[in-house]
């Protein structure tokens, strides 16, 4: 009997070894680099900051449902489908979707620059 194994589209590693945010960065990758989209071009298409996108890449975040939910929708696809190790169906970016960008950024770091009369509550914690 043949052993024949095809080579996962992640790499040589198995699905199985990879973490939720591994696989969630590489469908990231995947679609800037088929749609030619660098990290800023696709930072804006989900309302966030590049250096955000460039650190859920690298594996450094913790992204939040919310953010995720942002970002399979600039994808294109179901929030489910960014846990999947597979790879993505090509997607065609329509002007409907490039309209994304459009919304007001979220601030998803937890941190960020407070502003003139950026009130109250003061620090505890």
């Amino acid at each position: 009997m043949q052993d024949e194994r095809h080579e996962h589209p992640f790499g040589q590693r198995m699905f199985l070894e990879l973490s939720n945010m591994e696989i969630i960065a590489k469908h990231i990758v995947a679609f800037r680099e088929r749609h030619g989209l660098s990290q800023e071009a696709f930072a804006d298409m989900c309302n966030l900051h590049r250096t955000y996108i460039g650190s859920i890449e690298r594996y450094e975040r913790n992204v939040s449902l919310k953010t995720l939910e942002v970002i399979a929708q600039a994808i294109g696809v179901p929030l489910f489908q960014l846990f999947i190790p597979t790879t993505l169906q090509p997607i065609t970016i329509t002007s409907a979707e490039q309209g994304v960008g459009k919304r007001k950024r979220a601030n998803v770091s937890g941190g960020g620059r407070g502003g003139a009369g950026g009130g109250g509550g003061g620090g505890g914690g």
